[in-house]
């Protein structure tokens, strides 16, 4: 009896030694991998967006977009420059046309006695030369069509306006992407270290149970909860990581960056906001997509303006000048100059109807705004409630945060002095990394809320 129960013991002690020793190292491990995420490069949010406004193709093709609306521009003002048209031609003519005057046909003189006939015979003359030569200048100056030519200059800078707008919005965007991903990538990460340590303490637990299992001091169900639940916290540092790798790869492209970074957690200030009237007034003059719009509806507007001017005729002046060497038959410098005047009847047609089109569309673009308004004022009272609901939430998670820090440093020195086992001090720490997580996600709240706020009713 006395020596059965000296083995239990001895087993006890083993199974207590093992268990700290296992809890031991595990914290040494959990040290070890953020020593080793110290190694890896480190950006700023900043940084970040910036590798974004460099390397998003997106962004790119918005501003390839403005350039080529702005060639149009340019295209646009030269019609209103006098039409030059050069030409020139050389010929080699291997048969030289002939003129051939008859017998006689000139006419029948007497001189005296003598009659004669001129030509006195069938004469061939030759007209030209085997080279033949011409060149020649024209010009022609619209008149009427300047005041069509001038509305279509302002349209055209109306559409780069457009252009102008979305390529601003997609920076917006872009920077909006990068941010949310930026703390999504921030807090996936104190995720993943609670979720770790979580499985590591069920391991923790379930290995005690599988010593007391041999100590005889448990059952077999217990240890099967235990596995079911490994294997449930496993499952879920899995879902994580997966969702990690999400964030990651979305975030490259976006950013363009390639190799995975550590970020710093930017800091989060303490934002004043003007009443909510006070944003929903600024976002009807400033907000990017109000003015995308403003500019769609100058553009149409302009549209109808220049398809109006086209039921005038053109009328233009035109001078021209040609030369020709190698014939006999044209002088060999002419010139001209004229009036020319065209009305396509037909176009009084054609441009009614482009009129009733361009109306349809102004009353588009109308109805568009005013659902955009109604849109924006709705994300503005949105955004205005989530910063008030994020303030309180940060303020609650800053406090779990201070208690779950004062929490671990007590556990720690009790462990130290041998009051605490390190199981506890995981199990502390993991709950550090939630209280953690939990606050990144209410300042991600607060700064996203801030941020669409500004872009909804200041568009920057």
């Amino acid at each position: 009896m006395i020596k059965r129960t000296l083995k239990k013991l001895s087993i006890r002690m083993k199974l207590k030694i093992n268990r700290n020793i296992r809890a031991f190292l595990f914290i040494c491990v959990v040290f070890t991998l953020q020593i080793q995420a110290q190694g890896r490069e480190t950006l700023s949010l900043e940084q970040v967006i910036d590798s974004a406004y460099r390397n998003n193709h997106l962004l790119k093709a918005a501003e390839w977009q403005v350039k080529e609306k702005e060639g149009k521009v340019a295209e646009i003002k030269v019609k209103a420059l006098p039409i030059v048209l050069l030409s020139g031609t050389y010929l080699y003519n291997h048969n030289i046309g002939k003129l051939t005057v008859e017998e006689g046909a000139l006419g029948t003189y007497s001189l005296g006695t003598f009659n004669f006939q001129v030509p006195y015979e069938d004469t061939k003359i030759a007209i030209g030369n085997h080279h033949l030569i011409t060149g020649g200048a024209f010009l022609y100056q619209p008149l009427s069509q300047q005041f069509k030519i001038r509305t279509g200059v302002e349209a055209a800078r109306a559409d780069t306006e457009v252009s102008r707008k979305e390529l601003e919005k997609a920076r917006q965007q872009i920077k909006l992407g990068v941010e949310e991903l930026y703390y999504a990538i921030l807090i996936n990460r104190k995720q993943i270290e609670e979720a770790e340590l979580r499985v590591e303490l069920a391991k923790v637990e379930l290995y005690d149970v599988e010593s007391a299992l041999i100590a005889g001091e448990a059952i077999q169900p217990d240890k099967a909860g235990l596995q079911a639940e490994l294997a449930d916290k496993e499952k879920d540092l899995l879902k994580l990581r997966i969702d990690g790798l999400n964030y990651w790869s979305n975030m490259q492209q976006l950013t363009g960056l390639v190799d995975e970074v550590d970020f710093v957690y930017p800091d989060v200030p303490d934002y004043s906001l003007l009443s909510l009237e006070e944003y929903k007034r600024a976002a009807k003059v400033n907000n990017v997509d109000i003015r995308i719009l403003d500019k769609e509806e100058q553009y149409a507007l302009l549209g109808k303006k220049a398809t109006q001017q086209g039921y005038i005729p053109d009328v233009g002046v035109f001078a021209g000048y040609s030369y020709i060497h190698g014939t006999d038959l044209f002088s060999n410098n002419t010139s001209v100059v004229g009036v020319n005047f065209s009305w396509n009847l037909q176009n009084l047609l054609t441009n009614k109807q482009s009129v009733r089109q361009l109306d349809a569309k102004i009353h588009q673009v109308t109805e568009k705004r005013m659902d955009t308004e109604l849109q924006v004022n709705s994300q503005i009272e949105n955004a205005y409630r989530n910063m008030d609901y994020s303030r309180e939430l940060i303020g609650v998670a800053l406090r779990e945060v201070k208690y779950r820090m004062e929490d671990l440093q007590v556990k720690e020195e009790r462990w130290l002095t041998g009051l605490n086992t390190p199981r506890e001090v995981v199990e502390a720490q993991a709950d550090l990394a939630k209280a953690t997580s939990d606050l990144y996600a209410a300042q991600l709240g607060y700064v996203l809320a801030y941020n669409q706020l500004t872009l909804l009713s200041q568009g920057r």
